[in-house]
């Protein structure tokens, strides 16, 4: 049987996250995702996760800082491509380790088949504002270094 790849638009993904989570961890979702705005980012869908990526307009989609996924997970991954884009390797390696820091979990980065093992959003709820700093500051120098 083969596998929808049709990417998911927010709405299915919200209630996806609602049905299988709860209230919680669909709001959380929402302000993630709507978080991603107010720093300079963009939703890009996959067929069962929305990757928040830095606006890059020549190389679009390459930078990702984190994804939400219809499990209501929330993790990172290619963080190796920053460095391709031309920033310090040790600024993805800063932000992973912090963010597992804030969140007090060993792992972070899965692959996307794996969203249903990464952080519950009910975590990231609980470590908001910490979160949404390490995030903002992130970004911020990952957009200084690369544009």
């Amino acid at each position: 049987m083969l596998r929808d790849h049709t990417p998911i638009n927010r709405a299915t993904l919200l209630g996806r996250i609602r049905e299988k989570r709860g209230p919680i961890a669909a709001d959380t979702a929402r302000n993630m995702l709507d978080f991603a705005n107010t720093i300079g980012c963009q939703e890009v869908p996959g067929h069962s996760s929305i990757s928040i990526r830095l606006n890059r307009p020549e190389q679009l989609g390459l930078l990702t800082l984190y994804l939400i996924s219809e499990s209501g997970t929330f993790f990172v991954g290619w963080l190796e491509r920053w460095a391709d884009a031309g920033a310090d390797p040790s600024l993805a390696v800063a932000y992973e380790t912090n963010l597992k820091n804030i969140l007090g979990v060993d792992r972070l980065v899965y692959p996307p088949t794996w969203h249903t093992k990464a952080v519950p959003l009910e975590l990231i709820a609980a470590h908001d504002d910490e979160i949404r700093a390490a995030i903002r500051t992130t970004a911020r120098e990952l957009r200084r270094q690369v544009l």
